[in-house]
């Protein structure tokens, strides 16, 4: 979490924001396509192929690609005048070696700004862990959100519009409800968990998280600007802040 330390250099009556630097300091991942030089190679031109987005956080949980073949590229302007990643096939971006600090998680908050193209029919992934403990998935015709075993559906239009995925889960909580949380560009969104239970924490076995993909045939098909993930619950103040700061970033 963040803690007591927010800034402070703010005018009466505008809210509190987050700075980059406690952003950094906090974040478990934090890829941010605003500038080319946050990839490898550095500072691709448009439309380049890219090998590693790299993490900003002081964690440097770099993500890339699992093959030759599956390089995302790099797009820019997108977004407010700023770069994106984006996936068009088979592309993907993974994390291994996760185990020490996703797994047996009781709460963690993923932010993500993204978009589909022109193909937004079918399961499109945004992100996932090797087990499905993480995991932001259009499909046919509803998003799904899943932690620690349980999975939410929320119904939502497809569109080809940016939005800030924001997932939230808190195994301390009580019910599903409350444990795990959607929002859709800052609005909390009504899950239907079926017959699946919300878990206190994430699974012990999970080793890897893909971002475009779900390790099977199911990619995103569109760009994505930024994400953030923290590995412990947020309260809803955070939960603003944060949103605020992608909102005001990125122009949505």
């Amino acid at each position: 979490m963040f803690g007591s330390s927010f800034s402070r250099s703010f005018r009466m009556g505008e809210r509190p924001a987050i700075s980059q630097a406690q952003i950094a300091a906090t974040a478990n991942v934090w890829y941010d396509a605003a500038s080319p030089s946050y990839f490898q190679p550095t500072n691709p031109s448009n439309g380049a192929s890219i090998t590693q987005w790299n993490d900003r956080s002081a964690a440097a949980h770099n993500a890339g690609p699992t093959g030759g073949a599956n390089k995302p590229t790099y797009a820019t302007p997108s977004l407010n005048g700023y770069g994106s990643v984006n996936f068009t096939s088979a592309e993907n971006l993974q994390i291994t070696n996760v185990a020490t600090w996703a797994a047996s998680k009781g709460g963690f908050a993923m932010f993500v700004v993204a978009k589909l193209n022109t193909n937004t029919t079918g399961v499109r992934t945004l992100t996932q862990s090797d087990t499905g403990g993480f995991q932001l998935q259009w499909n046919s015709g509803t998003f799904q959100t899943t932690a620690a075993s349980g999975t939410g559906t929320a119904t939502l239009t497809a569109d080809t519009n940016w939005h800030i995925y924001t997932q939230l889960f808190d195994g301390s909580l009580t019910g599903n409800a409350n444990r795990l949380k959607f929002r859709y560009d800052g609005v909390d969104k009504t899950l239907n968990f079926g017959a699946t239970t919300v878990g206190t924490t994430t699974s012990a076995s999970t080793s890897k998280l893909n971002f475009g993909w779900d390790g099977s045939g199911n990619y995103w098909l569109g760009n994505i600007a930024e994400v953030l993930l923290f590995t412990s619950a947020q309260t809803s103040t955070q939960v603003g802040l944060i949103e605020g700061y992608l909102k005001n970033k990125w122009g949505l």
